[in-house]
């Protein structure tokens, strides 16, 4: 858990997912410093990329976004263009 609540996640260049908290309708993303975060919404077997159509919605180098769950989404994954920590809450 991160400092003020929150999850960390391990970004790197590879998809990787987690797990959304049931009514989930919200998620607030902090992007680290050096790398931009790509994510995917769907079921326990998504998967995120970097390129056009392998991606819903990304979060530039150190912004903070705010991003709406499509209903029936359970699980998000997500992926980084270089290895970083991102702080992910769900609301």
């Amino acid at each position: 858990t991160a400092a003020g609540g929150g999850t960390v996640l391990s970004v790197a260049a590879s998809s990787a997912r987690l797990a959304l908290l049931p009514k989930t309708r919200l998620l607030k993303i902090a992007a680290p410093l050096n790398t931009a975060v790509f994510l995917k919404f769907g079921d326990n077997t998504v998967t995120a990329g970097t390129t056009t159509g392998t991606f819903d919605n990304f979060v530039g180098e150190g912004v903070v976004g705010w991003i709406g769950v499509p209903p029936g989404a359970t699980h998000v994954a997500y992926i980084g263009t270089t290895a970083g920590s991102a702080i992910l809450a769900q609301a």
